[in-house]
């Protein structure tokens, strides 16, 4: 077992030792964006991306049935993180008017989305910077085959091919970095974007509810 595995990894080395000194700054990157990605995963699966449309039609089930907004905040801090605290806040404010709410909910929001793209741009910086180094190496290689051309007394395929070797994995490894960070990176994006619609649906059905509950509540009780 321990055999194959060598006979498997001297391939991988000697061909990752081929691609000449670039290939150790690409491979960085594809560490800082294993990194990046695996921290934004971890955050979103905390958030809870996937489940406002369960917290609110809880809030206005909690609203509805026992007609208690005391209970549907505590509902939503009881939740543990920053999408509950985010309505919480606006439905503290409820008595301060509408707008005095819906600036609340939005200031939050707003907070939370900075939240979750943070670190986002190191992503487009290594989709970005990893390809470059890939067609670095192969300038970086053409040269050194143009070179071992030019001191040659005879050309062949043996003088010129260390070079090409450079040239063609470190673009080749470049692409293969580059490819899955910008294609996981625009789909975190695409996520947050979701999550940033929703947060604003969500919100807005809960403060025009809980705006509606408490006018109701008012009535009953100047009728009384």
């Amino acid at each position: 077992m321990n055999q194959d595995v060598t006979e498997a990894i001297n391939p991988l080395l000697e061909w990752f030792l081929l691609g000449g000194v670039f290939m150790w700054p690409i491979m960085l990157l594809s560490v800082l964006g294993v990194a990046v990605i695996i921290e934004r995963l971890v955050v979103y699966h905390r958030e809870r991306l996937t489940r406002l449309q369960g917290i609110g039609e809880k809030v206005i089930s909690i609203l509805t049935a026992e007609r208690s907004m005391e209970k549907a905040i505590a509902y939503l801090e009881g939740l543990g993180h920053n999408i509950g605290r985010i309505i919480a806040r606006g439905l503290k404010m409820t008595t301060h008017g509408p707008e005095r709410v819906e600036k609340t909910m939005e200031a939050q929001g707003q907070l939370q989305v900075a939240l979750l793209e943070n670190r986002m741009s190191i992503l487009n910086a290594v989709g970005t910077v990893a390809p470059l180094l890939g067609f670095l190496g192969t300038v970086s290689g053409m040269i050194g085959a143009f070179q071992a051309i030019a001191s040659a007394e005879q050309v062949s395929a043996q003088v010129v091919a260390s070079g090409i070797y450079e040239a063609l994995i470190t673009t080749e490894y470049g692409l293969i970095v580059a490819i899955p960070v910008f294609f996981i990176a625009n789909w975190l994006y695409h996520r947050i974007d979701r999550f940033s619609s929703e947060l604003d649906r969500v919100c807005e059905e809960i403060i025009n509810f809980s705006l509606t509950h408490s006018e109701a509540g008012d009535r009953e009780n100047a009728n009384a």
